[in-house]
């Protein structure tokens, strides 16, 4: 999967040489040159900045789309599932490759709902499609587009979006689970900056535990699928994330806490500001973004009896 070089011409004369020896090599190398291929194409690429800075998410192409990253893992699982069936019909014992391991899904999976790029378990519903409904999504052969200069930046101010959606229990979470609070499941803590979040599973780094995560989808893969699949692909996208801290599948490091925490708030901003999800066009954002940094506000938070707690009617004291 190396993309240093333009073109692995040593592999691609192993594959030609050899198909019955290299030829599985050949899907693992299409995907590559795909990759290769689309690195410059900003029409793949996240135009959401990641963070909220000063009150402001910059518009300017970054990271790889939430369609884009959907696209991926679909030809990876594909690449997958016909390798497992190549090796089984060859007599082999195991597939000669793998690139995506359950663990690796159910990260993608919870990664995906910490962004708000996809819905809950939209990862599990992909591999539902292909490894049990037959779907197959074959790596597309693509022309390379040449590389270009880095668009210059433009600006959303957040201060201009007033939401009732953001409230005490944003970030890491989970109301319900508070109102019970001899709750089995989880139990809230203190971090070390006196921030209120879940008490989730503790390990040195993002680790998915694989026992816990075959038997999550064991006992609850058919209502997770059947429960989101339909779903508004805008609302509650954090839900999901939620989902396999509060199971224990997924451990953070104690550094790891307090960044989930922010962003998954800043999720949520993005989330009611309607930049989250797949479906944030480029003309949207476009028309809704400025050539220059909006004026920053600088005063102290003004409530009142009645402000709510969850309105953005004050300059958000955070920067993400």
């Amino acid at each position: 999967m190396c993309e240093k070089i333009v073109k692995d011409q040593s592999l691609l004369a192993m594959i030609e040489s050899d198909m019955e020896r290299y030829g599985y090599m050949a899907a693992p190398n299409a995907m590559r040159n795909f990759i290769m291929n689309t690195q410059w194409d900003f029409n793949r690429r996240q135009w959401v900045g990641r963070q909220i800075k000063d009150n402001t998410i910059t518009v300017r192409p970054d990271t790889y789309s939430p369609d884009m990253c959907l696209d991926l893992l679909r030809y990876a699982l594909t690449c997958d599932v016909n390798e497992k069936q190549k090796a089984q019909e060859a007599g082999l014992t195991e597939p000669r490759f793998e690139l995506v391991p359950i663990e690796a899904l159910i990260a993608i999976d919870a990664l995906w709902s910490l962004q708000g790029w996809h819905k809950p378990f939209q990862a599990i519903m992909e591999y539902v499609d292909i490894y049990e409904n037959g779907k197959r999504y074959l790596v597309p052969e693509v022309l390379a587009v040449k590389r270009q200069p880095m668009p210059k930046p433009r600006y959303i101010s957040v201060l201009s979006f007033h939401t009732n959606r953001i409230g005490v229990f944003s970030g890491l979470r989970h109301p319900l689970l508070e109102m019970h609070g001899d709750s089995p499941c989880m139990g809230t803590k203190q971090t070390s900056n006196g921030k209120t979040v879940m008490d989730v599973e503790m390990h040195t780094s993002f680790t998915v535990d694989t026992e816990g995560a075959f038997l999550a989808l064991d006992f609850e893969l058919g209502n997770l699928v059947k429960k989101h699949r339909n779903a508004s692909a805008t609302h509650g996208l954090s839900q999901g994330y939620k989902w396999w801290v509060m199971m224990g599948v997924i451990s953070l490091s104690p550094q790891q806490i307090s960044i989930h925490d922010e962003i998954l708030k800043r999720t949520e901003i993005k989330e009611a500001m309607g930049l989250a999800g797949p479906d944030v066009t480029h003309d949207y954002l476009m028309s809704i973004s400025l050539d220059h940094k909006p004026e920053l506000i600088t005063h102290s938070p003004v409530m009142t009896a009645k402000t709510e707690v969850s309105t953005f009617q004050y300059a958000l004291p955070f920067a993400f």
